[in-house]
């Protein structure tokens, strides 16, 4: 029959039977393609909102353990908890007047009145909470009973006039502008042997009662005070996982506890103790409530995971839709979801009996596809997180299965929608016509080709209101919003190469960027400047927080300023010392020349800040030179430091200069004797050698 068939009929069956094969072999190598990019996309993109989010948390946490750590070694606040304990002990011995009581009663019956439902019962009386001792009994009935939360924490001098109020109103003012400005849910001073609560900045009912002997001794609070003072070390921080705290009317939070010393004989003075709050943790999983414009597409969530398999931060479902969420709960079978509505938090009442929880608390990290807490199934990107002690959490990122494979779902019926097109328009025309009609479909298979390889910023190469056209527009629309996930990953990459540039010299953080993990070198003939700030630790005591970070942005951008003028690499600046090197990443043959102006010239430009400004401020400088170490430290925490003989004799020679002069070592005195001149000044031992310290007098014209 086909030999009957002209010519035309059988090129034109041919060419129409080759170009149906054609485009359904296209077709699905194309899908396959790009169900694969577009799954490892949705993937990727679930496990970087993981990482992103879990550095944050991860250095949200260094950050209050970092800040209690430096509060707690603070010689005011050693000061203060001296004062305080001394000041609430003056109480002990005073009657307290017995219409005090009265109030009491009415105050702490509103207190049991105003906790959440679930925590009240029939078996919680006021006299189980009011303080009968007279410290605790003077102290509330000044600061928390007759007075409303937000006076409470307004209150610098009570009118009592004891010695505690105007210890009181001396620290007040600093404390609560630090918890303030830093999230805090409150701090806490208690002293060591009484385990009294001697300063709060909230005042809630806790205040000047002992976590031993008073209401709340078994608290976790209580606990972790405990915890600390069975072995205190200076610096050492101790945290305590969220649990509801009854004086803060059972709101879910958190604690960490680190000693306090005497810095003149190191005795134990006190524990300082910072509260912390959901809001800040809440604030970085979900974004401040803006799920899709963080990339979360319209099902998507993080939330963390504690060892209890009970939630740390909020649920996106429970914030949307209560009504949903408890709907979703319910349906689970395994709990009832009326409690978490109410609360209007997850915080420690929604259990996440999940594989990821489980796989992320034993510290596996993966994705994997598995049923969520409120019965969805999920695509669940889960791992550990690298946190302080006492706290083990988990932490997970999901997004509903359906919204995940819907791109893939989009592209297969856009590729079987295009399938079936061109087979009926090659069936119906003629081949002038389906040659034309090929033409833009190969097109668009070679720019869907390359969508699949990464390019996600080619231009669509067809357009038109035919079936080809909308294809097109359907498959642009969905790479548009792939090109926008790229674009957030992009971002954040961006931020944190910049945050390495903010850490280190460029040279070494272009070096990091490569993936080099062992960066180090020795560096010979390098020029050290240790230049120590005698003086800020007295201006900070009376000085403001604004005002101390002030005086220290100035002093600071100055330095920095001299040093680029000198051609002085900075290593570190902060409120005690200042360190730069010369000759270090950039060789010079003057290095030692530059490194003794740099430290003339840094004296002169504090002594004439200080001068101007009224700061009685002065510089203890030490300059050494010789071969030194350098290199990129830590693991969590990053940071470039050198080390080697001239650091520490720099170091040691600034820490033996009086306020207001400058040391260097024997032989560089020599090298630059033509220059500067130098008077011999002692023999120092530094880290197990001696060496000759000359003091610098004046520099030669």
């Amino acid at each position: 029959m086909i030999r009957h068939l002209s010519v035309k009929s059988k090129l034109l069956i041919t060419v129409l039977g080759v170009a149906i094969i054609s485009v359904l072999v296209v077709g699905v190598i194309s899908f396959q393609r790009g169900q694969r990019a577009i799954s490892e996309l949705v993937e990727d993109d679930l496990v970087a909102q993981r990482e992103t989010r879990a550095e944050l948390i991860e250095r949200y946490l260094q950050l209050v353990e970092d800040q209690a750590a430096t509060l707690s070694q603070d010689r005011s606040m050693a000061t203060a908890a001296a004062e305080f304990a001394v000041a609430a002990e003056q109480l002990a011995g005073q009657t307290p007047d017995p219409v005090w009581t009265e109030s009491s009663q009415t105050f702490y019956e509103d207190f049991l009145v105003r906790l959440p439902a679930d925590a009240r019962t029939a078996e919680l009386k006021a006299e189980q909470y009011i303080p009968t001792d007279p410290v605790a009994v003077h102290l509330q009935h000044f600061y928390t009973i007759d007075n409303a939360a937000l006076r409470r924490r307004a209150i610098d001098e009570a009118d009592d006039g004891s010695f505690y109020s105007r210890v009181h109103s001396r620290y007040h003012p600093s404390l609560r502008t630090f918890a303030d400005r830093f999230g805090y849910g409150d701090i806490y001073i208690i002293e060591p042997n009484t385990k009294r609560i001697v300063y709060t900045v909230e005042k809630h009912v806790d205040f000047a009662t002992s976590l031993s002997s008073g209401p709340w001794g078994r608290t976790s609070l209580a606990e972790l005070v405990e915890q600390v003072l069975r072995n205190p070390v200076p610096g050492f921080v101790t945290f305590s996982d969220y649990g509801f705290y009854r004086p803060s009317l059972d709101a879910p939070v958190a604690f960490l506890a680190a000693p306090i010393f005497n810095p003149v004989d190191q005795s134990l003075l006190g524990v300082l103790a910072f509260q912390i709050p959901v809001d800040q943790i809440d604030s970085v999983m979900t974004a401040d409530g803006n799920w899709e414009e963080a990339g979360f597409g319209e099902t998507g969530e993080a939330y963390l995971v504690g060892s209890d398999l009970m939630m740390r931060s909020q649920s996106r479902l429970l914030v949307e839709d209560p009504t949903a969420f408890r709907a979703a709960i319910d349906a689970t079978g395994s709990e009832d979801g009326s409690d978490t509505v109410a609360s209007g938090n997850t915080v420690l009442r929604q259990v996440v009996r999940t594989a990821a929880a489980q796989r992320g608390l034993a510290g596996e990290v993966g994705i994997d596809v598995i049923e969520t807490y409120h019965g969805g199934v999920t695509l669940s990107s889960y791992g550990p997180l690298d946190i302080p002690a006492g706290l083990d959490w988990a932490i997970i990122s999901e997004q509903a299965l359906s919204e995940a494979e819907a791109p893939v779902n989009s592209l297969q019926r856009a590729l079987l929608a295009a399938t079936g097109l061109i087979v009926l328009f090659l069936t119906g025309l003629a081949m002038p016509i389906a040659t034309r009609l090929i033409r833009p479909v190969t097109a668009l298979i070679e720019w869907a080709d390359g969508v699949t390889k990464g390019d996600l910023n080619s231009e669509v190469p067809v357009s038109g209101r035919d079936e080809v056209g909308q294809l097109a527009a359907s498959i642009d629309h969905m790479v548009s919003g792939m090109r926008e996930q790229s674009h957030i990953i992009e971002a954040q990459t961006a931020e944190m190469q910049s945050l390495i540039l903010n850490l280190m010299p460029s040279q070494i953080a272009e070096r990091v960027s490569k993936g080099e993990t062992n960066v180090v070198d020795e560096y010979p003939n390098v020029a050290v400047v240790v230049a120590n700030l005698s003086g800020f630790s007295r201006y900070a005591r009376t000085a403001s927080v604004e005002d101390a970070k002030d005086l220290l942005d100035e002093v600071i951008g100055s330095f920095d300023e001299v040093a680029a003028a000198n051609g002085v690499e900075k290593i570190r600046g902060g409120s005690s010392t200042y360190i730069a090197v010369c000759g270090l990443l950039e060789p010079r043959l003057d290095q030692r020349q530059r490194a003794m102006q740099f430290a003339v010239a840094l004296d002169a430009k504090l002594e004439a800040l200080s001068k101007f400004n009224d700061w009685n401020l002065e510089l203890q400088i030490g300059v050494a030179s010789g071969n030194v170490e350098a290199g990129i430290v830590g693991s969590t925490q990053i940071s470039f430091e050198i080390w080697g003989d001239p650091v520490s004799d720099a170091a040691g020679l600034a820490d033996a200069a009086a306020p207001g002069t400058l040391l260097v070592e024997k032989g560089l005195a020599d090298s630059l004797a033509e220059r500067f001149s130098f008077v011999p000044a002692e023999s120092l031992n530094v880290d197990g050698h001696f060496i000759e310290a000359w003091l610098w007098t004046e520099e030669k014209v």
